[in-house]
């Protein structure tokens, strides 16, 4: 909240510079645009919204439904706001869910707080995100298997015609290269990549790897900060697509630290795989 207030301080510094301002009006209209920005802010921190996306490929012979949380952040949110998630996530009725991880962020979380995991109604897959390895993977790890969750750390799984690969997170940027080369990856599967940070791209390109998923940046969560985020990440949002093979980086599902969302917004992203068209040849 303070954050708000200074920043609209400095607009109006700036505007002193050029313009003949009254400072007892301008104080009244900072006070007032600081208050509704703040209210905005906290209350669209509160919602969830759910973004639809579509990818079809010839490796596919029915459809699979796929439902991505990222940086739910509980510890900074509560156990009211992970059952909203959860309730979301139910009502697309997904056919597996997976967290790209930060899901909690504090070492005050106790098994309670997470609980309504147990209430998805489909398998849940996990990959290790920095707030997990600050907390501490020995503790991390064994809560969350307890309330129905996979952990996959280099590891892969296969769901029907799907391979889901999870790599934990790391300060290495050739994290995913050196990992997905241990790893044995079907050529027959859709091969899908559970990354927390959205770097390494390239390296699962060059593997095969059809969908990347990632989160960590939060697009920023507060504007400006998607700026300065910008800097480190070259991609930190959306849908990015290189030959017939995606990446996706969710903008979070919950915030980190104050629970305010100022040019960005809380997501669950709702992922459709399709088989691919079949394509026909007409001889004339």
């Amino acid at each position: 909240m303070g954050f708000v207030f200074f920043c609209l301080c400095f607009i109006y510094e700036l505007l002193r510079l050029g313009l003949a301002l009254d400072d007892y009006w301008a104080g009244i209209g900072i006070l007032i645009a600081g208050a509704c920005i703040t209210i905005f802010a906290l209350a669209t921190a509160q919602r969830l919204s759910c973004k639809q996306l579509e990818f079809r490929d010839p490796k596919l012979t029915r459809k699979y439904r796929l439902v991505q949380i990222s940086d739910v952040h509980i510890g900074s949110r509560s156990v009211g706001f992970l059952r909203y998630v959860v309730e979301t996530i139910n009502t697309q009725n997904p056919d597996l869910i997976v967290i790209t991880g930060d899901f909690l962020d504090a070492k005050r979380v106790q098994a309670e707080d997470i609980a309504p995991l147990k209430n998805l109604k489909a398998p849940v897959y996990f990959s290790i995100g920095n707030h997990e390895r600050y907390a501490g993977l020995d503790w991390v790890i064994p809560l969350l298997e307890d309330a129905g969750v996979v952990v996959l750390r280099s590891q892969t799984v296969k769901v029907g015609e799907l391979q889901l690969i999870g790599i934990d997170d790391a300060e290495d940027k050739n994290q995913v290269r050196r990992e997905l080369a241990k790893i044995e990856l079907d050529p027959e599967c859709f091969k899908i990549l559970l990354y927390h940070r959205p770097l390494g791209w390239e390296s699962a390109l060059a593997s095969g790897i059809n969908l990347m998923l990632s989160g960590h940046t939060h697009n920023g969560q507060i504007f400006p900060f998607n700026l300065l985020v910008r800097q480190q990440f070259k991609r930190i949002r959306g849908l990015h697509t290189q030959r017939n093979a995606h990446l996706y980086v969710s903008p979070g599902t919950g915030t980190w630290g104050p629970a305010m969302r100022l040019g960005s917004c809380n997501e669950i992203t709702c992922i459709d795989l399709k088989a691919a068209p079949v394509s026909t040849n007409v001889d004339n």
